[in-house]
């Protein structure tokens, strides 16, 4: 199970952040801004620190939001993260847990 970092206010505290890569592992989560900007280190093991959107659960699909669950350590993510990077890693966060497509 991915280990969720310390919860932020609506700025993102990104020494906070630093403290949390000093001990994360691939596929490890953070949450900041409130809950709405979701950090995690690829789970293909490359260590690239990644943020996307989130929209609160039950609210519309907004362009460019992933959909969440609510749940802040069990997240659902949808649709699927798509790395576009060297990596390209492609897969599912469901119920706290990375699965690559």
């Amino acid at each position: 199970m991915a280990r969720r970092g310390p919860d932020q206010p609506a700025a993102v505290d990104f020494d906070a952040i630093r403290e949390w890569r000093k001990t994360a592992a691939p596929g490890d989560f953070f949450w900041a801004a409130d809950h709405q900007v979701f950090w995690f280190l690829c789970p293909c093991g490359s260590g690239e620190l990644t943020s996307i959107m989130v929209t609160e659960p039950r609210e519309e699909d907004l362009p460019g939001f992933w959909r969440w669950n609510g749940d802040l350590d069990r997240p659902t993510l949808a649709p699927s993260v798509l790395r576009r990077t060297a990596c390209g890693w492609h897969g599912f966060l469901e119920d706290g847990n990375w699965r690559q497509v």
